[in-house]
């Protein structure tokens, strides 16, 4: 006795859809017509010239974004305290790609709390040079403490120094807290919002008018000037030596003082002539 073939496969969930675009923004949406929960996600990424997040980066960079986040996350504990006990989340962190900036919580509540982190994001500017010492210690501390970790993670940092760019060690950032002044976050923090291009990607409960009201609501706060695409930031490929025979390129960078036993294998395919990922 045979079984009866199964059912045939439901079709794939359609992909978020483009519903607003303009030189400064681009805004997906996908609505949730499964689940039907009372939950909605907003998660941005809002790129920087290439000089400032991009395959330009640099340790003092690095240094700032740490310096700037700290100072952020201290501004809005109090506030985002209160939400979290509400159901509401929101995540600040800098990559490469940009700023990304993701919110959570249910979504009858959730419009609101991205239009007031969004201002309170946009207009935020350190001025406490007692708190800027404070965290420069604890990032410090932070950053010192590389050489004792575990190997694999060594290994995982190095690897990254060979393979993209920009890429550098956190004894590297280290170097350049100390001379960082309250100025020159100052500085930093201003210029974060003025040319950018953003993305957004609207998920959960919402209608597509609402997602489009969520969106303007962030453009509005940030209110960012045009960045064109060859100038918006993203790491880049290290090129790495070409072998006619064998078995690839094995490349060694030094070790640190504290002897190490990790290997990190890396394999890719290239699926494009583009540097960038």
């Amino acid at each position: 006795m045979r079984a009866p073939p199964p059912p045939p496969a439901p079709p794939p969930p359609p992909p978020p859809a483009v519903i607003a675009e303009s030189d400064t923004w681009r805004v997906f949406a996908k609505p949730d017509t499964t689940y039907n929960q009372p939950k909605g996600y907003a998660y941005l990424l809002i790129s920087q010239p290439d000089t400032v997040l991009g395959s330009k980066t640099t340790p003092r960079t690095s240094a700032l974004t740490k310096l700037y986040r700290a100072c952020l996350d201290e501004a809005l504990t109090e506030y985002a305290y209160d939400a979290a006990v509400a159901g509401l989340e929101y995540s600040c962190d800098f990559t490469q790609r940009g700023v990304s900036l993701s919110f959570a919580g249910f979504n009858d509540k959730l419009p609101a709390y991205i239009a007031s982190v969004s201002k309170a994001i946009a207009s935020f500017v350190p001025n406490d040079e007692a708190k800027l010492n404070k965290f420069k210690d604890v990032v410090s501390r932070e950053l010192a403490s590389f050489p004792f970790e575990q190997p694999y993670q060594h290994a995982g940092r190095f690897s990254q120094l060979c393979t993209q760019e920009p890429a550098y060690l956190p004894t590297d950032v280290l170097k350049e807290m100390d001379a960082i002044s309250l100025a020159d976050l100052q500085a930093f923090t201003k210029g974060l919002w003025s040319k950018a291009f953003g993305q957004a990607l609207i998920q959960g409960n919402f209608k597509t008018e609402e997602a489009v009201e969520i969106a303007k609501t962030v453009e509005t706060a940030f209110g960012l000037q045009a960045l064109p695409e060859d100038q918006r930031g993203a790491p880049k490929l290290a090129v790495l030596p070409v072998v006619q025979k064998g078995y690839g390129s094995v490349l060694q960078v030094p070790s640190l003082a504290v002897f190490s036993c990790a290997l990190s294998l890396s394999l890719s395919h290239a699926r494009s002539a583009s540097p960038y990922f």
